[in-house]
C-alpha cells in the first residue's frame, strides 16, 4: 500500500443538532465519525471505530478548529469515546471573538456542520458492499472542525449510536482527492439549505446532477410558489440643473462619509448631502450612506478634464501604424537646383573661365 494511503490526511464530515448545545457552559455534544463507507480515490474506506483501532495520543485536549484551519482554534475537545461503531466527543467553545461568532451561529441554527481530520497508519483489504475496499485498523484523529457545509448526514452532534440514517451521500470526497466533486457537493447543499430544498439537494447529489441543473430546478420551484414580478426601476432624478450636476463631487461625498466627526469636511459636502436627502425623500427610502441623483450618474465624462472623468478615458497606442518623419521639400530643388548636403568647412568649387 502506498505511503499516501498510510500517512495522508483525510476529512470526514457530518451535521450536528443544535439542541444539544449548553449555552451557559458553551459546550456541545457531537458524533464525529462512524463506520460508514466513504469513497476515496483508492476505493471504499471504512474507519474502524473499535477503541483498539484508534490511536489515543491526541484525544485529550484535541483542538476544535474552524474549517480545518490550524490558525483558527475556536475551542477544545474535552472528552472522546468510541462505542457501537461510532465516535463521540464533547466540545467546549473558547471566548475569543471568532469563537463567539461561530457559537452564536450554532445556537441560531445557522452553522450545523462538523468534520474530523485524521491520519491513517495501517489499512487492510476488505470487501464492502460487494466492492473492493479498505478498513483502517490503525488511524489517528488530529482535530475536529466546524464547517459551513456538512456532506455526511450519518453522524453529527446529538445523533445516537443506534439511529438508522439513510446515507444520501456515500461519504464526503476528500478535498485533496477530487476538488471538482467537493465543489459540486458544497454548492448543491448550500443552494438547498438557503432555499429550503435540503432533501432535493441530497437527491440531486445522488443522481449526479450538476450545480446548474439543480439551480434551474430550484428557480422553477420558487417561481411556482411565488411568481416573479418585474423589478421596479425607480427614477431618482431630482431636477438638477446642468451646472448643479457638474457641481456634485463624489470625492467630497466619500470624504465626508469617511470622516463623520470632521465638521469642515461635512460642511464641504453639504450640497452632496442635500441631493442625497432629496433622492431619499422622492424614493421614500432611508439612505445607507449617500444616494446619488440620476442626473449625476448620467452626466458626460469629459476627456482631458481630470475631475470630470478624464482619467477614465484611455489612449490606445497603435504601434503597428508608425508614421515616418516628414521633411520640408524646397521648391528650388524641384526646379533643378544642386544641393550639397553634409558640408562642414569651407568649400572651393573650380570653374571653367575660358
Amino acid at each position: 500500500m502506498s505511503d499516501f494511503i498510510k500517512t495522508g490526511k483525510f476529512f470526514r464530515r457530518a451535521t450536528f443538532d443544535r439542541a444539544t448545545a449548553q449555552e451557559k457552559e458553551r459546550r456541545i455534544t457531537l458524533s464525529f465519525v462512524s463506520e460508514e463507507p466513504v469513497q476515496r480515490e483508492f476505493g471504499l474506506e471504512i474507519l474502524c471505530c473499535d477503541p483498539g483501532c484508534v490511536r489515543s495520543g491526541r484525544l485529550n485536549k484535541m483542538p476544535l478548529l474552524l474549517d480545518h484551519d490550524p490558525t483558527q482554534q475556536i475551542g477544545v475537545i474535552e472528552e472522546v469515546s468510541f462505542s457501537n461503531g461510532r465516535g463521540r466527543a464533547k466540545a467546549r467553545f473558547s471566548k475569543n471573538q471568532k469563537a463567539t461568532e461561530v457559537w452564536q451561529d450554532v445556537v441560531d441554527g445557522i452553522r450545523d456542520g462538523v468534520s474530523v481530520g485524521y491520519h491513517i497508519h495501517e489499512m487492510t483489504s476488505a470487501e464492502i458492499d460487494g466492492k473492493d475496499g479498505y478498513r483502517a485498523v490503525d488511524w489517528e484523529p488530529v482535530e475536529i472542525s466546524l464547517v459551513a457545509i456538512a456532506a455526511d448526514p450519518t453522524v453529527g452532534i446529538g445523533r445516537q449510536g443506534d439511529e438508522t440514517v439513510k446515507t444520501i451521500i456515500r461519504g464526503a470526497i476528500a478535498m485533496n482527492n477530487n476538488k471538482n466533486e467537493e465543489i459540486r457537493i458544497r454548492e448543491i447543499l448550500a443552494l438547498g439549505k438557503v432555499h429550503g430544498f435540503r432533501d432535493e439537494a441530497e437527491q440531486a447529489i445522488v443522481d449526479g446532477k450538476s450545480v446548474d441543473q439543480f439551480r434551474g430546478y430550484v428557480l422553477d420551484e420558487l417561481k411556482k410558489r411565488d411568481p416573479l414580478t418585474p423589478v421596479e426601476n425607480p427614477n431618482s432624478e431630482i431636477g438638477l440643473l446642468a451646472k448643479e450636476t457638474k457641481r456634485f463631487s463624489f470625492i467630497k461625498a466619500f470624504n465626508a462619509l469617511a470622516n463623520p466627526s470632521n465638521r469642515a469636511i461635512q460642511e464641504a459636502a453639504a450640497f452632496e448631502f442635500e441631493c442625497s436627502r432629496a433622492v431619499a425623500d422622492k424614493l421614500k427610502r432611508q439612505p445607507q450612506g449617500i444616494m446619488v441623483p440620476l442626473e449625476v450618474m448620467k452626466r458626460d465624462l469629459l476627456v482631458g478634464t481630470d475631475n470630470a472623468g478624464g482619467y477614465t478615458v484611455a489612449t490606445n497606442l497603435l504601434a503597428g501604424s508608425f508614421i515616418d518623419k516628414l521633411n520640408n521639400a524646397m521648391q528650388v530643388e524641384a526646379l533643378g537646383a544642386t544641393v550639397l548636403p553634409g558640408l562642414v568647412g569651407d568649400v572651393a568649387i573650380p570653374k571653367n573661365s575660358e
